[in-house]
């Protein structure tokens, strides 16, 4: 559901010719150095930051994927554990998460 103001509809913001961003570009140089070290070269964080021009939301990306692999990582150490009935994973700053998961 869209809700439109008086003098708008769904032509005001149709672009039928606006193709997304898929390469890393960057119109700022300034701003290109600064990413480049802040994000360590991870390439979702140095594009998120062309695409919105503001480098906390590159280096929110960079972290969160950080945690995923944390996570991901931790799954594998459980997977050896088979004969545990218990599962602790564990992960600190910047996210505190512990889960407590039986085995199935």
């Amino acid at each position: 559901m869209f809700t439109y103001q008086a003098n708008e509809s769904w032509s005001t913001f149709y672009f039928p010719d606006f193709v997304p961003p898929f390469e890393t570009t960057f119109t700022n140089s300034t701003l290109e150095s600064l990413a480049k070290e802040k994000c360590n070269n991870d390439r979702l964080c140095l594009f998120d930051v062309a695409a919105t021009e503001r480098i906390e939301v590159g280096i929110a990306t960079m972290e969160d994927v950080e945690i995923i692999n944390r996570i991901e990582e931790a799954s594998v150490e459980r997977k050896k554990f088979n004969r545990l009935e218990v599962c602790i994973i564990a992960i600190e700053s910047p996210l505190s998460l512990k889960l407590i998961l039986p085995f199935l």
